[in-house]
């Protein structure tokens, strides 16, 4: 599978001290670019007469960060609400549209927002979100456009019964 051979890739790479770093930079980034994610670099060099070393750290990130908090589960007729954290790491200030979709047996009150925020600015919005009739699992999918840059993530709400089956019986005499 493909992270298998990323990771013998980047082995290789290590052992052998043929390093590129954008093709590491590549193979990490789209790993771990989903959050802010520290990253340490570091390196050794020498020749026969001569050696040196040095390390970085840096922050890996996505240009456009989104979070979404959500409740574990709902019954129906349930009302809470979705908090969306959004922030702008594209390096310039902008709009950004930010677009909900439900399916299954929840629904979403309002689920378009535009919103403008200056470079690494954050801000968060509240979404209505209600427990429709059924039960199941409903998915909320998340699109923020913005900056030259695009997120879109994947959420699970479950709704279920508020609470379980009654079995009930009852004692009846034929005569």
């Amino acid at each position: 599978d493909s992270a298998s051979a990323r990771g013998a890739l980047l082995g290789n790479l290590l052992m052998f001290g043929a390093v590129v770093c954008e093709a590491i930079y590549v193979i990490i980034a789209k790993r771990l670019s989903a959050t802010r994610t520290p990253l340490r670099v570091s390196a050794l060099v020498f020749s026969s007469d001569r050696y040196g070393q040095g390390s970085s750290e840096s922050i890996l990130r996505a240009p456009i960060l989104a979070e979404l908090s959500a409740p574990r589960a709902l019954a129906p007729g349930d009302r809470s609400m979705l908090t969306l954290d959004v922030q702008n790491f594209t390096g310039r200030a902008g709009e950004f549209t930010v677009a909900l979709e439900a399916s299954g047996p929840i629904e979403i009150g309002n689920p378009q927002r535009k919103l403008t925020l200056p470079v690494e600015g954050k801000k968060t919005l509240g979404f209505d979100l209600t427990g429709r009739q059924g039960w199941g699992v409903g998915k909320v999918r998340l699109s923020v456009r913005g900056g030259g840059s695009v997120v879109n993530r994947e959420f699970e709400v479950p709704v279920r019964p508020a609470w379980g089956a009654i079995a009930r019986s009852s004692l009846r005499v034929s005569r």
